[in-house]
């Protein structure tokens, strides 16, 4: 009979050290998760500088049925693909010693920034103004390109937006300020020397691209550069 209150002290015991045990891990598990934390936010901190007012880091909780040795020796913190930052992200993290582990840890990132967004209705093929943009401050991607006024004011619709749609690099394009059969002015320049005479568009044309004139004097085709609204240029 006296094996009995020996016995259940053992198990007083045992329990005892299990609940010490499993709250010790408990805390090593979250001091896991703040690390990943503080390791993030470093990663993420350069959208600060590129316009983003806020970035969130949300770690996941360490998997509970993990028992992880406490790490001597500095934790390496890994991310995959560290150069395309993304909403949801993990982040592998290994221990050398004194007994080697390696977990990973998911996470998720909330990025805020102003953006460009239709401030009304806009329609396919139209022309960007001022009054058709504003400014709104949105939940974005954190590889997304912020756009600014002068990106976009003067530009041309790809796609029809409703109102307060962010706009996208992709949604817009340059214009064509040249139509097939216009008549156009071409200059001709030598260094600083420059002669100039009519033409005729045989393509339409943006700013920026060649496009394939006839030279009304000469009746000549020629590929001239784009260079505004019925002016062409050729560098001889």
């Amino acid at each position: 009979m006296a094996q009995k209150p020996l016995f259940r002290s053992a198990l007083l015991c045992a329990g005892l050290l299990f609940s010490c045990a499993s709250t010790a891990q408990s805390e090593y598990n979250t001091l896991l998760q703040q690390q990943t934390k503080l390791y993030l936010e470093s990663q993420y901190a350069n959208l600060l500088d590129q316009g983003y007012e806020r970035v969130d880091v949300r770690v996941n909780q360490v998997d509970r049925r993990l028992r992880l040795t406490p790490c001597e020796s500095p934790i390496k913190f890994e991310q995959n693909n560290p150069s395309k930052l993304r909403n949801q992200t993990s982040v592998r993290l290994s221990c050398a010693s004194p007994k080697p582990w390696a977990i990973f840890i998911s996470a998720r990132i909330s990025a805020y920034a102003k953006i460009l967004v239709a401030a009304q209705p806009l329609v396919r093929g139209q022309i960007i103004e001022k009054a058709d943009i504003s400014w709104q401050s949105q939940s974005v991607s954190p590889n997304q390109t912020l756009l600014q006024e002068e990106q976009l004011i003067g530009q041309q619709m790809k796609r029809s937006l409703p109102q307060g749609e962010a706009l996208r690099e992709t949604y817009v394009t340059a214009p064509k300020v040249i139509r097939r059969g216009d008549s156009l002015i071409l200059a001709a320049r030598l260094g600083s020397a420059s002669v100039s005479t009519s033409a005729t568009a045989m393509a339409d044309g943006k700013v920026g691209q060649h496009i394939r004139v006839r030279n009304n004097r000469s009746e000549q085709i020629v590929k001239a550069r784009v260079v505004a609204a019925g002016r062409v240029e050729v560098v001889l």
